[in-house]
């Protein structure tokens, strides 16, 4: 019925839609993303350091079977997401059940999470590499709750192997997240009874797959830019925690960069970062300044001139006559490339893309450290202000791209059309009811941990029951996605809110389960359950 549900709301929908936008509206299927896929995938997978492989993949796999205008014409990427997050959302129904959630309350629950989740589909027609991140993270939640039902057979550890490997070669966060996640809930599972031995091997079982995917995605990138680890973005998204910190000062954010060591290109790139044109009124887009100053892009020519609108020859000349020159036959390849091998920046955010934005960000992560140590109250009040934004505003995120025009509730138009949804007055309530739900849920998530371990200390006798508790091991990934994002990532931190709904819906169809259990000290009320 799940499924049934799930299709006939999401056939609707499809059938209702508007047509597909031209071809030239897509920013990251357009005809060079398409010739990058199909002509090129070998070279194009290799150079691409912004993204892990993961998605780049699929893609692929969709455009060697179908050509680019079917597939943006047809919605194909949409069809997909959808019929990927069908299986999804069954996988963590199934993962409710398995942990003793009761039936009927999870089977509403995740309808109401089905029909929510259609907008976050239709968002960017599910060609966004987070449309891919929701499934293989519910894979990944559904393995855990094997797992943690039963920790006995180590067959469990090799499918959290398995779902947290696939996890790791599509996003970028989770390559923190997912091993992290892992080694909390193996050492909650078995050293409370002292099994050693059993841990040891789970965790070998469980983590080699994903570090060794790691160890090959890192080399590969350290063979093209300077950045080690599964995205080029780590750098300088920890820049703009650092510019939260300082309030956007750009003096006080330069101060602490010459603190922190920073070479005189790194500031010559900073104090010449660029904003993008916009190719319809031929103005730059002034307010995307800080953006440019956290990533280093200092290449965006000051007119639409060319198909990438970029100009490496400023930072060419700085570094003929400054230095250092080992970093000129980097940015002199980017220049050639844009102009030779234009599909390598196709794809998702192409001035992200350039091998100089791994080198500048390598400089980025040692001045994060260093404002941590300079300036911790600064960096604390940042990472509360984007936790605010995440555990408020994320919730909200499948509403907030329902909507044509900002509102209350909505922050910004994040919406790709400007109708409202077929089926809004369907969809726009599904979305509000679970952000209900979904901070309610990760409220308590955030407080799981410490009452568990509280309460452990306290009855020496069910220590087992508190640390072991489903809702507190579930919980452990959900903190880990908060704390990477509020503290190592510094913008769309709403929109990173959806890694962690997998294990939110998963712990609000348990809910009843929990409330059962307390009622029971209120005899009056039983009567009502």
């Amino acid at each position: 019925m799940l499924i049934l549900v799930s299709l006939v709301v999401r056939l609707a929908v499809y059938f209702l839609l508007p047509p597909s936008a031209d071809l030239n509206k897509y920013q990251n299927s357009g005809p060079l993303y398409y010739s990058a896929l199909t002509e090129h995938f070998a070279d194009y997978l290799a150079f691409s350091t912004n993204i892990p492989p993961g998605t780049f993949i699929v893609h692929a796999a969709v455009l060697n079977i179908v050509d680019l205008e079917t597939a943006t014409s047809a919605r194909i990427f949409l069809m997909l997401v959808s019929i990927l997050d069908v299986i999804g959302i069954v996988l963590l129904f199934r993962s409710a059940l398995r942990i003793g959630a009761n039936k009927k309350f999870a089977f509403i629950i995740s309808c109401i999470f089905s029909i929510a989740l259609v907008s976050f589909e239709i968002w960017r027609d599910g060609m966004h590499y987070d449309h891919l991140t929701f499934v293989l993270t519910s894979l990944f939640a559904w393995s855990l709750v094997k797992a943690i039902q039963d920790e006995s057979n180590l067959l469990n550890a090799l499918w959290v192997g398995i779902a947290a490997a696939l996890l790791v070669s599509q996003s970028a966060a989770n390559a923190a997240i997912a091993p992290f996640s892992i080694v909390l809930i193996f050492a909650l599972l078995y050293l409370p009874r002292k099994q050693f031995r059993k841990m040891l091997a789970a965790l070998a079982i469980s983590i080699s797959l994903p570090l060794v995917l790691m160890v090959i995605i890192g080399r590969k990138n350290a063979a093209e830019t300077n950045e080690s680890l599964t995205s080029n973005k780590a750098g300088p998204a920890m820049m703009m925690v650092v510019q939260r910190a300082y309030g956007y000062d750009v003096a006080a954010v330069r101060s602490i960069m010459q603190r922190g060591g920073a070479p005189g290109w790194y500031l010559w790139a900073y104090d010449h970062a660029t904003p993008s044109v916009d190719y319809n009124t031929l103005q730059p887009f002034t307010a995307t300044i800080p953006l440019s100053q956290a990533f280093g892009i200092c290449f965006f020519a000051k007119q639409a001139t060319g198909y990438w609108n970029f100009d490496f020859n400023p930072l060419i000349g700085y570094l003929s006559a400054n230095g250092p020159k080992k970093l000129l036959p980097v940015v002199k390849a980017d220049a050639a490339d844009a102009v030779y091998k234009p599909y390598r920046f196709s794809g998702f955010s192409s001035e992200l893309s350039p091998r100089w934005i791994g080198v500048y960000g390598s400089v980025s992560k040692k001045i994060y450290f260093k404002a941590l140590q300079d300036n911790p109250w600064g960096m604390l009040k940042a990472f509360a202000k984007q936790q605010s934004v995440f555990g408020i505003c994320g919730p909200l995120f499948m509403y907030n791209v329902s909507q044509s025009k900002p509102n209350f509730l909505a922050r910004g138009a994040l919406r790709t059309m400007k109708e409202k949804l077929p089926l809004h007055l369907l969809i726009e309530p599904a979305a509000l009811v679970f952000a209900g739900v979904a901070l309610f849920v990760y409220i308590l998530s955030l407080g799981a941990i410490p009452f568990a371990l509280i309460r452990s200390v306290k009855n020496k006798s069910r220590r087992l029951f508190y640390l072991q508790h489903p809702f507190v091991l579930l919980s452990i990934p959900v903190v880990c996605i908060a704390v990477v994002y509020s503290c190592l990532v510094g913008g769309e931190n709403d929109r990173y809110f959806m890694q962690a709904t997998p294990y939110i819906l998963i712990m609000a169809c348990y809910l009843t389960v929990l409330f059962k259990r307390y009622i029971r000290k209120f005899p009056i009320l039983q009567q009502f359950i």
